[in-house]
């Protein structure tokens, strides 16, 4: 003789049978006489496809991302490590600056080394006097 059906949100789907109150109240999420108002978003099981694919999109978009940072930082020391060297070399080679006594006695030695062979190799010098 029941009028209304008892709700599925009714502790243990109890309620009146004339006016469909639940007897022992709602279930967590539920509201109301009849529990059909929802009180706070009930969680799916699962994920949703958009949310599949906004995790898939991000991760991503972060591994780009971090990538890119990673590659120019790494061109930036590789850059400068080269120029230090590179420093480094006009320093010694472009000044001739020697930096132990040694290189200075080799350089020496190779200096009157080239003199004398060009000496040799070339013909007499005419001496030219300006009046």
């Amino acid at each position: 003789m029941c009028e209304s059906k008892c709700s599925c949100t009714c502790v243990n789907e109890t309620c009146h049978q004339v006016t469909a109150e639940c007897l022992y109240g709602c279930i967590d999420g539920y509201d109301g006489l009849q529990c059909t108002q929802a009180t706070k978003q009930i969680q799916q099981d699962g994920i949703t496809t958009g949310e599949l694919i906004g995790i898939v999109f991000g991760s991503v978009l972060i591994g780009i991302v971090i990538g890119g940072t990673l590659t120019v930082a790494f061109i930036i020391w590789k850059r400068r490590k080269r120029g230090e060297n590179n420093q480094q070399k006009d320093v010694n080679n472009e000044n001739n600056i020697p930096v132990t006594y040694e290189d200075l006695k080799e350089r020496d030695e190779r200096t009157y080394s080239e003199i004398t062979a060009n000496r040799q190799s070339s013909p007499p010098a005419v001496e030219y006097v300006n009046c």
